[in-house]
């Protein structure tokens, strides 16, 4: 029997084995109908929750981070997060980007940025100079240098991650997943993101400026 054909109802009546195959063509493809913008230098972008946010404490010494996708090599001068109410004096919120392991999960450290005060309320930003290639990265911060009183910070709300996440055991009931969680992260941000920690359903709202 000769092989079925395409023809204008589709590919459904083709045999699976038959149909061709776009296996690391389909991102060409899309950008090449549907190019990805560039973010003009001194513009701001959210990399989480840009429509919808809250307010928490994020544990001090627990490392929240959600993921990022950047379909375009971008270039960023600024990062930073936001403090709602303060936390006691001297307290501090790192903030930190991790690269993708590959499988849905942060791996590899990209940028320490360093820390920004916990006992001011204020939209803060800490300078960096830092290209990233297209990819998934994994975007968040971390309380430290607390002994009572943590800052609260603009958290993520009502927002879908860009890809899925993958989790090492079966979620609880009801739960919510936005990112992943370390904990122990008391100090500069960890080399290696270790996600044993497992998901998270609180993390800070992280925005950057363009260079």
């Amino acid at each position: 029997m000769a092989p079925r054909r395409w023809s204008k109802h589709g590919p459904a009546a083709v045999p699976a084995a038959q149909r061709p195959r776009l296996q690391g063509q389909e991102d060409d493809i899309l950008s090449a109908a549907f190019p990805w913008p560039d973010v003009a230098a001194a513009n701001y972008v959210f990399l989480n929750s840009p429509s919808s946010s809250a307010t928490a404490q994020t544990t001090t010494g627990t490392l929240r981070v959600t993921p990022w996708v950047v379909r375009k090599t971008l270039s960023l001068a600024r990062i930073g997060a936001e403090v709602t109410a303060a936390g006691e004096a001297g307290s501090k919120y790192r903030i930190a980007i991790y690269g993708d392991d590959g499988g849905s999960r942060p791996g590899a450290l990209v940028l320490d940025a360093g820390q920004i005060a916990g006992d001011s309320v204020a939209v803060q930003e800490l300078t960096i100079a830092l290209t990233l290639p297209p990819g998934v990265y994994w975007v968040g911060g971390a309380t430290q240098t607390v002994t009572t009183t943590q800052p609260t910070m603009r958290t993520v709300a009502g927002w879908f991650p860009p890809l899925p996440i993958a989790l090492g055991a079966a979620p609880g009931s009801g739960a919510n997943i936005l990112g992943y969680a370390m904990t122990g992260v008391t100090g500069a941000a960890p080399a290696t993101f270790n996600t044993s920690g497992g998901g998270t359903a609180i993390a800070p709202r992280i925005h950057a400026r363009a260079a």
